[in-house]
């Protein structure tokens, strides 16, 4: 069980009309509107320090369920686990097998493995999103509006569409299972159309991803697991 304390309390004031409670990985923060007394504040989270033991804990256990990056560890790529080799090699790089995925790296550092690691779920997004967004973008008549493809590790979102027509992907979704990697496209690529999350949006996204519900549920549960780095 995590023990909360006040002086772990991280306060920003803003022109907000109410109180509110944060818990991250980073800790907990309350954003309170300007001029609200430290008192006041202190009172509030006391108030809720039982639901933040619980959501401080809650974040623990999904930072220990994360996969390492280790020698001998299970990792997935596409969804299928291969446990990780680590091994000095005159270039870098990663060679994977059916059970196995070889990192060769020229100095045994955790940062030069995570940047090879890296390099390698970058390498294989490129190969594999571009070929899923052109055979969604056809199938619903959208190829004209694909601008470009961009691939950027972010913290909280998985994909991302532009009104210009640029689509942006998480390369770390390489880790998850394939009916997941092609559900995001076709998410995103719906929001070619539809730049909104409204009822027409879902209609046209059940066309060609009937079980995209599944594959939400999926990222809800799973999704922080493939969060390898900070």
């Amino acid at each position: 069980m995590s023990h909360f304390k006040l002086d772990m309390l991280k306060i920003k004031h803003s022109k907000r009309k109410s109180i509110g409670l944060y818990v991250t990985g980073q800790g907990v923060e309350v954003r309170a509107p300007i001029g609200t007394s430290k008192a006041y504040i202190q009172q509030f989270v006391l108030s809720k320090s039982t639901w933040i033991e619980k959501q401080l804990e809650s974040v623990q256990n999904k930072t220990n369920e994360v996969y390492q990056l280790r020698n001998g560890q299970a990792l997935p790529i596409l969804g299928e686990l291969k446990t990780v080799e680590i091994s000095l090699a005159p270039r870098s790089g990663v060679i994977e097998h059916q059970e196995k995925l070889c990192i060769h790296v020229t100095r045994m550092d955790q940062k030069r493995i995570e940047k090879v690691f890296a390099d390698y779920l970058l390498s294989k997004a490129k190969q594999i999103i571009p070929d899923l967004v052109s055979e969604t973008s056809a199938q619903l008549e959208l190829s004209h509006r694909v601008k470009d493809i961009k691939f950027r590790r972010t913290k909280t979102k998985w994909g991302h569409c532009t009104h210009e027509g640029r689509l942006q992907f998480n390369w770390l979704i390489m880790m998850a299972p394939m009916k997941i990697v092609r559900s995001l496209v076709c998410h995103e690529v719906c929001h070619l159309k539809y730049l909104n999350h409204s009822e027409a949006f879902w209609k046209l996204v059940r066309t060609i991803d009937p079980d995209y519900l599944l594959s939400k549920h999926w990222l809800k549960v799973h999704g922080h697991k493939l969060s390898l780095f900070e």
